[in-house]
């Protein structure tokens, strides 16, 4: 299990520092935005890395499917197509609006905000279009694509919150979903998995976060809530 035991430990050390670029981010943003910004997306990036590490070397370890589950699987499929990036997809919301324009481009348009109730995330958020995930699935390096898409509407109630887009009229370019849950239960789910294979973590971010999420009742994530926000337009305009 050694190989496991680093890997759980980078992935700790990269929630840590995700966590420290989260709580900076408005002090940070309001000096310089572009930095902010990006310090957020890439501790973001290296968390899934991290994730990704821990699947790699633990994958053939009986007990546990990572494709099995929505949460886990998504993770996966979203790192690779961020460690790539062969596509335009799976721009933050922040670079989105506040960078390049966004805000002017995008004046006066209405939002639809997924997040999911009952999962404790403090005050981070990371929103991604929904319809992103839809595209990403059709990428040739995707494995049984139907078999995720029926997972991610299932466990992430995917199909719920695009439903509920569609039934308000918002244009698919305009529906965000907070990830930052479904990376909770994923993470959740994985260290409770380690936890029975008896895996003894390093260091004081590997045993923090060990105990942590060992003890995280893993939540449903059936339970979508929506926040609509509407970008205002220029003032003078």
């Amino acid at each position: 299990m050694e190989p496991a035991q680093h890997a759980w430990e980078t992935l700790s050390n990269s929630m840590r520092l995700y966590a420290e670029a989260s709580v900076s981010f408005n002090r940070l943003f309001a000096v310089d935005p572009e930095e902010a910004i990006n310090n957020l997306d890439r501790a973001f990036e290296s968390k899934l890395e991290a994730f990704h590490t821990l699947y790699d070397v633990t994958k053939k370890i009986a007990g546990f499917d990572y494709f099995g589950y929505g949460d886990t699987s998504l993770l996966i499929v979203l790192r690779n197509a961020l460690h790539h990036r062969d596509h335009s997809l799976f721009v933050s919301w922040n670079k989105a609006m506040h960078m390049n324009g966004g805000l002017v481009k995008m004046a006066g348009a209405a939002f639809l905000l997924a997040n999911y109730g009952g999962v404790a995330t403090g005050t981070s958020n990371y929103f991604l279009l929904l319809k992103d995930f839809s595209k990403r699935l059709e990428h040739a390096s995707i494995r049984d694509p139907e078999k995720l898409r029926a997972l991610w509407d299932e466990d992430l109630s995917f199909v719920s919150i695009a439903s509920h887009g569609a039934q308000r009229r918002y244009p698919q370019d305009q529906i965000y979903v907070n990830v930052i849950p479904v990376f909770i239960c994923a993470v959740a789910r994985v260290a409770k998995w380690l936890a029975s294979k008896e895996l003894v973590p390093l260091g004081f971010d590997g045993k923090t976060y060990a105990t942590h999420f060992a003890r995280t009742e893993i939540p449903r994530l059936k339970q979508p809530t929506f926040a609509e926000l509407r970008l205002p337009y220029p003032p003078g305009s």
